[in-house]
């Protein structure tokens, strides 16, 4: 049988239904990879280990610096900790090398984490039309 005759066999309706569902499920793969992009791009995405603990993975960079007095630092430094998890002594380190003495201002420079939204990138979210 020819290939011509074996598409003429095909029922018209399934062969539209079967590549409908195949575009649909396309987009979805799309989406959800749409979605993880966004979520890093967001600066926290959260993960679950093999035990089901919720972790965080922090891809927000180091960009600008803000001046707060030791005090301020040292909450925004156990904020930042206690929400990432993440290793702190880099910061600590770096307010520890600021502190004023007499006669200054008191304020410190203190770098502070952006995520790549905030920075004004965009996920592209791809369709079929």
């Amino acid at each position: 049988m020819a290939i011509g005759q074996e598409l003429l066999n095909v029922p018209m309706g399934d062969m539209i239904r079967q590549m409908a569902l195949a575009i649909a499920e396309g987009q979805v793969q799309l989406d959800a990879s749409s979605i993880e992009v966004a979520e890093m791009m967001g600066g926290l995405r959260l993960i679950y280990d093999e035990k089901g603990n919720q972790t965080f993975d922090d891809s927000r960079i180091f960009f600008g610096f803000e001046l707060m007095t030791v005090a301020e630092a040292e909450a925004y430094i156990a904020a930042d900790e206690a929400m990432t998890g993440g290793d702190k002594s880099a910061l600590t380190k770096i307010i520890n090398d600021q502190k004023p003495g007499a006669g200054t201002t008191g304020l410190i420079r203190v770098p502070t984490r952006l995520s790549m939204l905030e920075l004004g990138f965009t996920p592209t979210f791809y369709q079929f039309v």
